[in-house]
């Protein structure tokens, strides 16, 4: 007897036709055509650029190009930069951070020490690293491209220390004597203990694995050219022993007292309950300034929804994208119900010193979940929304569900 879904896959390649044809629309010379193809790879460049978090910046970022810059680190010209789950990319095809940054940056400013931190031995690592800590010492400003590489992360790449490779925060630490002025743009396929690279560091760019065209938009965020506009999807922890940690986790019977240490409470004697970086979270070269909530009521009805609304200036001096956030907070149900949840978010593009109104509908099923006698529903109630542009906003108002 043949399984019901093995039929229908069976159907469905009948009707395609590829029993007839099992090679169908397969071409040799449209493959020659379209593989890496300079359509394709402007889209991987957007893609990657728009993926990217900014961390950190105390006004390191954008670079002046017109200074001596020092690119450090085993990632500079690293090509292998590309997913774990990119089972058919050739590492080959990959743009590096040192091919891109010859480019456009001055010869006769910039140094690049690639091989630095690497896990190699004995002489020539030593030579490497004098090499690496006399073109820091000597320049401007030093880049460091840091972290994981990709068989670190994805499938069967499990970390007990979730922390960035020891060699390279060695070369950090030495790095940090001769040169404050350090951007480290950090490659990873998932959230990494980064408490000391981040206290040392002046900024942070979060890259991921970042594909084929990286190196060009690493340096096209790192020269201005592209302005970063990407949110956190997952939060940093503060240190491994937090994992796991959530932006939507449950509310607890003894919760934290901000900015007390109460015992019985739930929190840690040795760090904070907050993650490093919270979801959502992300910076721009530019800044924003958000107002207060304004709900269209004060009552939520099956027929009467509400529209939260909050206006948006760029207070900053270029033009930027800031993705404004709606969290709602269920108080009170017949099941535990997460501190927030993601409800909406909007992203919209500013010049300097433009304002505009940013709202969202909330109406009943955006209020549903699957309730205590297991159907899928809402509870009349109260309700905290947040608008903010992440999941650490205190940007709060409160509105009641009535049934």
């Amino acid at each position: 007897m043949i399984d019901e879904s093995v039929l229908r896959i069976l159907e469905l390649k009948n009707r395609l036709g590829l029993f007839e044809k099992p090679y169908k629309d397969a071409n040799p010379q449209k493959e020659k055509e379209l593989l890496l193809c300079k359509e394709h790879r402007q889209l991987a460049l957007e893609a990657a650029e728009k993926s990217f978090v900014l961390l950190k910046n105390d006004g390191l970022l954008p670079i002046d190009t017109g200074k001596k810059i020092a690119f450090l680190g085993p990632y500079t010209n690293n090509k292998r930069i590309i997913s774990s789950w990119a089972v058919t990319g050739d590492a080959e095809n990959c743009v590096t951070i040192e091919e891109a940054a010859r480019k456009i940056l001055d010869s006769a400013l910039t140094t690049y020490c690639s091989k630095v931190a690497m896990p190699e031995s004995g002489s020539e690592a030593e030579q490497t690293l004098d090499e690496a800590l006399r073109a820091a010492g000597e320049a401007d400003l030093v880049i460091m491209a840091l972290g994981e590489y990709l068989e670190q992360s994805g499938e069967s790449a499990s970390r007990a220390m979730i922390d960035v490779p020891q060699e390279q925060m060695e070369l950090l630490r030495n790095v940090a004597l001769v040169n404050e002025n350090i951007a480290v743009v950090l490659f990873g396929g998932r959230p990494l203990d980064i408490r000391e690279l981040s206290r040392t560091a002046k900024a942070v760019l979060e890259v991921w694995l970042p594909g084929m065209e990286g190196g060009h938009a690493i340096m096209n965020v790192l020269t201005g050219k592209v302005n970063p506009t990407g949110k956190l999807p997952m939060s940093f922890p503060y240190c491994v022993g937090q994992v796991p940690v959530h932006y939507n986790c449950y509310s607890t019977g003894r919760p934290e007292v901000k900015g007390q240490r109460v015992k019985f409470k739930s929190g840690y004697l040795d760090i904070p309950n907050e993650p490093l970086y919270s979801f959502g979270y992300g910076l721009s070269y530019t800044t924003f300034e958000i107002s207060p909530v304004l709900l269209s009521g004060s009552v939520l009805t099956d027929n009467a929804p509400l529209t939260a609304a909050v206006r948006i200036k760029n207070t900053g001096k270029v033009t930027g994208s800031e993705v404004v956030q709606l969290y709602i907070q269920d108080i009170s149900a017949s099941v535990v119900r997460p501190i927030k949840e993601l409800k909406g978010f909007e992203k919209t593009e500013l010049n300097a010193g433009e304002e505009k109104t940013v709202s969202f509908v909330i109406n009943e099923p955006m209020l549903r979940f699957l309730r205590a006698d297991n159907t899928v529903g809402s509870e009349a109630g109260k309700f905290t929304v947040w608008i903010g542009n992440s999941s650490a906003t205190e940007n709060a108002a409160e509105f009641r569900y009535a049934t």
